[in-house]
């Protein structure tokens, strides 16, 4: 069992992590609609590579003209040898994804057998390399790409760790002479955000799920408080709105029988105020056009969102200290808070106030929009450093590697599968997780921007307006956009 002290890490950690994840957006459930990407995503499954041959089949093939039926043979280029002589290829990534596969791994064995069949496909040796800290891995990683010393062949990474900087630098290769982009595997629309003068460089799977944004109920405190009506009443009767969360949270704020409850919760302020903007029909303090990042702060449909936070906490006051959010929310004293569809964060909320109590609903929209505007901000990626030999050989081995077989990677339906007890909460969870893709806003993680503005507060702790707050940041912020993307090209 988590103890309130590790769960309070859990619960910063995943702030974290949603921070550098971005907004993943929210539709309603009658949205029936779908893009390329879903189509995909529904038939990503296939079978395991067969150890000793170089045949695979898989789903994505049989369901999608032009599909790759091998992925260990359609190549954007052919190469007149696979023989690598012996050469040890090197896999990097950061913790304990995608590392060299351990007995206690549920895929150890076709994992194992996929590593074997690469090594005799290519006459090679696959060695693995892991630094568990993500800022140790992105310091050693970036040193190595400055200085062009070899850090590894493959790297997995995260786009805001490489991109743009790396790529205008020209310390990473581009692909689209070694692979098939129109495979099927691939999520184009990921890879297109973040290209450089009109080349890939980062390999993206079509099954990268975001978790889809939402609010997590604790449903103990809305019997404890007497409220009867769950949000998914005004969802259902498309009356779910700030007007309406607001006053629902109120109700909620309250003491009974000596216990201060609270209606919301948030453990980041800035992050609350960028998922709520998305569902005001904004993108936040940064938007992107052509790829590339801009100012976004001036955005009246941002400055009124900054503003419902801001009177949620100072004048509304149902919620919280955003230091205090966690244990409360733990403690079972939070009616409502932030949260994600992803199956790491609904454990880590469930574990907290008992699953039985927990349900997900989609975010309040707010008076600019019809409808909610989605951005993600960042994504999983793949590439080949500079320093590689043979690109065109590690290229294949990489897309062998990372390949959505069946025994790897989980369809969209599987993925939400058993995330809450309750059907409504799921059906969102999915229909959230289906919706997240909708809107790239991809770029590095800055110094003065990320640190300063996007994990702070936007000066609401300090009772500072929105428009002051925006208008004393905004130069600064404008100097790092424009060092940081000169240079770059779509």
């Amino acid at each position: 069992m988590l103890t309130k002290k590790t769960l309070r890490i859990i619960a910063l950690l995943m702030s974290i992590i949603l921070m550098l994840s971005g907004f993943a957006g929210c539709k309603r459930v009658e949205d029936t609609g779908s893009d390329i990407v879903e189509e995909i995503i529904e038939i990503v499954p296939g079978e395991t590579v067969i150890e000793g041959t170089d045949s695979t089949t898989n789903q994505i093939a049989d369901n999608n003209s032009g599909g790759n039926a091998n992925p260990t043979t359609n190549n954007a280029s052919s190469t007149n040898s696979k023989d690598l002589k012996g050469a040890t290829v090197t896999i990097a990534a950061w913790g304990s994804s995608d590392v060299s596969p351990q007995p206690t791994d549920e895929d150890y064995a076709e994992k194992k057998k996929l590593i074997a069949t690469i090594e005799k496909k290519y006459n090679c040796k696959i060695k693995f390399k892991s630094i568990e800290h993500w800022g140790a891995y992105t310091s050693a990683l970036n040193a190595a790409l400055a200085s062009g010393t070899h850090f590894a062949d493959i790297v997995s990474a995260t786009t805001s760790w490489v991109f743009p900087t790396n790529l205008i630098k020209g310390y990473i290769l581009p692909l689209d002479s070694y692979l098939n982009l129109n495979d099927p595997m691939f999520n184009k629309k990921m890879m297109n955000a973040c290209t450089y003068k009109g080349k890939h460089y980062l390999m993206m799977k079509s099954n990268d799920y975001s978790g889809g944004m939402g609010l997590y109920i604790n449903k103990k405190v809305f019997n404890i408080c007497g409220v009867t009506d769950l949000p998914e009443k005004y969802v259902s009767s498309s009356n779910w709105t700030w007007d309406t969360f607001r006053a629902l949270a109120q109700k909620l704020t309250k003491s009974v029988n000596g216990t201060q409850y609270y209606g919301f919760a948030s453990s980041g302020l800035a992050t609350t105020t960028r998922y709520l903007s998305a569902s005001n029909g904004t993108y936040g303090f940064l938007t992107s056009k052509n790829n590339r990042q801009y100012f976004n702060g001036n955005d009246p449909k941002f400055i009124k969102t900054i503003q419902f936070v801001y009177d949620l906490y100072n004048k509304d006051k149902i919620m919280p200290d955003v230091k205090d959010a966690a244990t409360l929310w733990e403690n079972g004293r939070v009616a409502m808070m932030t949260g994600s569809a992803s199956s790491y964060d609904v454990g880590v909320a469930a574990a907290a106030i008992g699953a039985e109590n927990l349900a997900f609903t989609y975010l309040p929209l707010g008076p600019d929009t019809k409808e909610y505007t989605y951005s993600r901000s960042e994504a999983t990626c793949y590439f080949m450093p500079k320093t590689v030999k043979n690109p065109e050989i590690i290229a294949q081995i990489m897309k062998e590697y990372y390949y959505p077989y069946k025994w790897a990677d989980k369809s969209i339906e599987e993925v939400s599968e058993g995330l809450f007890n309750d059907e409504t909460s799921g059906a969102v969870a999915l229909d959230t997780l289906r919706h997240s893709n909708d809107y790239y806003s991809f770029g590095p993680l800055y110094s003065y921007i990320t640190n300063t503005v996007m994990w702070g507060d936007y000066g609401i702790t300090k009772q500072t307006s929105p428009q002051s707050y925006i208008a004393s940041v905004q130069a600064t912020a404008e100097q790092e956009l424009n060092s940081t993307w000169k240079g770059y090209e779509k």
